[in-house]
């Protein structure tokens, strides 16, 4: 039986989880108080899936301005919990990051 996904836009009150996350990549696993100052400050809106209204990934971006390109997207962090990867949610995310 496989899960089923919801793709949204991250809410305030998904900081949390997002947060959480965060701590799971093996970047942060040295300094995981690193990122609580961005959480602060409100900056972890971003689009995140959530199975069972559990959150279990989420894609951090932005969108920018090249003088010679134009509009780009810049995809700062995609994260899925590993239990949850191999099922196609990380193209769902990227799809729904480029919408």
């Amino acid at each position: 039986m496989g899960f089923r996904y919801v793709v949204r836009q991250a809410k305030p009150e998904d900081c949390g989880d997002i947060l959480r996350l965060i701590k799971e990549l093996p970047s942060m696993k040295e300094n995981p108080d690193q990122v609580v100052k961005n959480t602060e400050q409100g900056s972890l809106m971003r689009r995140n899936p959530t199975v069972k209204g559990t959150t279990v990934a989420y894609a951090m971006y932005f969108c920018a301005y090249s003088t010679w390109i134009g509009k780009l997207l810049y995809l700062e962090d995609l994260f899925i919990q590993p239990s949850h990867r191999g099922k196609g949610l990380g193209k769902a995310m990227v799809c729904k990051v480029a919408q």
